[in-house]
């Protein structure tokens, strides 16, 4: 094991529903004032990683940019997992079996063909209810199950104990999520709590010393100059 900390960064705030995949203006902010805090600390990487997708590398680049950082690799085990994937497989059945679900996700779709809904930016019941399917495998599903996803993101972070130190991985809230719950001993569903906290560009930290790992920060966000910056989605 190769002792030092592991700063796992949550990307910027993302695009619309239709296209999640993206940083919006506010996300590319965020990570601008993350690298320029960063680099008034004198912080400095040996290891910068990013998972595959495109909000995750782009919040990546913004931040190392003022550092000096080494070259970011890409590691597709820290991605967030399809949403888009997991709702075409799962809304159908959970709707022909739930009413109230049913009415739910009819608002939700409708909600979403408004550019300007607050919809864009928030968790609703239906995706609480959607995600918690998933994670129980309660219906067929085609793509990542939970388990392969929580598979995925354990080797990810079984990787972390050989990275060069310090190092920065730059990922999605529920990778991380599940990171800081293993850490710390609790259930992969339980440490859904530490995803639903997470703002957009915190960071937290593992120490990696002789006797393991331990969770020393966690949504550090002292980059951000008012509660209007904090956002969760």
């Amino acid at each position: 094991m190769r002792t030092g900390k592991v700063y796992l960064i949550r990307h910027g705030q993302a695009g619309s529903r239709q296209k999640y995949d993206e940083l919006s203006e506010v996300g590319r902010e965020q990570a601008r004032m993350l690298g320029e805090h960063l680099a008034a600390e004198a912080m400095s990487f040996a290891t910068v990683l990013s998972g595959s997708l495109d909000r995750q590398r782009e919040t990546a680049r913004i931040v190392a940019s003022p550092l000096g950082a080494p070259e970011i690799a890409i590691d597709p085990r820290w991605s967030e997992f399809d949403l888009d994937a997991v709702y075409g497989g799962i809304a159908p059945q959970l709707a022909a079996e739930d009413e109230q679900f049913a009415r739910d996700y009819a608002q939700l779709q409708a909600e979403m063909a408004q550019a300007g809904s607050g919809v864009h930016r928030q968790w609703t019941r239906s995706d609480m209810a959607v995600f918690r399917a998933w994670c129980e495998g309660r219906f067929p599903c085609q793509g990542e199950s939970f388990a392969e996803f929580c598979g995925r993101v354990r080797a990810a972070a079984d990787a972390l104990a050989e990275l060069p130190k310090p190092a920065a991985v730059f990922s999605s809230a529920t990778p991380i999520g599940l990171v800081l719950g293993w850490t710390e001993g609790i259930s992969e569903f339980s440490a859904m709590q530490f995803a639903g906290a997470m703002l957009n560009t915190a960071w937290s930290e593992l120490e990696f010393t002789g006797d393991g790992v331990r969770m020393v920060s966690f949504n550090n966000v002292a980059h951000l100059p008012g509660e209007e910056w904090k956002t969760k989605r």
